[in-house]
């Protein structure tokens, strides 16, 4: 598989991540989540290194949070786009 395998694979992951987002039942308590990932598809399609990082703390802040409920689904697709990520060799950490 090569790196743009993995990076679309992670692209197809956040798109599904922000379709749960969106939702989810209480979809208009966490909009800056789902504002979040969009733009870290568009930093993943553009390789924006520094954008990809910002983005992924940003959003793993905020799934963590107990502020903030997303659907526990949520986590799972996250984490899939960041080993998907890594292996494209981004650096997401």
């Amino acid at each position: 598989m090569t790196s743009d395998d993995d990076r679309e694979r992670a692209v197809q992951y956040l798109q599904a991540l922000q379709q749960v987002l969106k939702e989810a039942p209480n979809a208009s308590e966490i909009t800056s989540l789902g504002e979040e990932c969009e733009s870290l598809i568009t930093a993943v399609k553009a390789f924006h290194m520094e954008a990809i990082r910002f983005r992924m703390y940003n959003i793993r802040r905020q799934l963590a949070s107990s502020e903030q409920v997303a659907p526990a689904e949520g986590m799972e697709l996250f984490g899939n786009a960041q080993d998907a990520l890594e292996a494209a060799g981004f650096q997401t950490k």
